[in-house]
């Protein structure tokens, strides 16, 4: 699953600290705090000022949008992994395949790919 923080990290943004999932210009400046230093007793000072933010809204929700239409693409990869046998499955279908002239290794994997095509 895709969030806001992980659009800040791949923005390369990681002195933001996000609280709950903001889905606007508002809900982001008031739920997220920028670090701008510390304290001398190491404790982060945090700022809710947009300006110290360095990025706007657009350009995380750009990146969040971009990102989650990515992971959308791929659900069926992801269905597929986990219906593909296990490696050490797929291994004795195609080890019994060779002895038998059988193709039960192509067939299986063929079944996965029909349940959960490539779209």
């Amino acid at each position: 699953m895709i969030d806001i923080a992980k659009a800040l990290y791949a923005l390369g943004i990681h002195d933001i600290i996000v609280h709950g999932s903001p889905s606007s210009e508002t809900e982001f400046f008031t739920q997220c705090r920028k670090i701008v230093g510390t304290t001398s007793t190491k404790e982060a000072i945090l700022s809710t000022d947009p300006k110290d933010f360095g990025i706007t809204w657009a350009e995380v929700k750009a990146k969040f949008d971009e990102m989650t239409s990515e992971h959308d693409a791929q659900e069926y990869a992801r269905k597929r992994a986990e219906a593909y046998p296990s490696v050490g499955d797929q291994l004795d279908m195609i080890y019994k395949d060779m002895k038998n002239s059988t193709t039960t290794h192509a067939e299986a994997v063929e079944a996965v790919k029909t349940k959960f095509p490539k779209e």
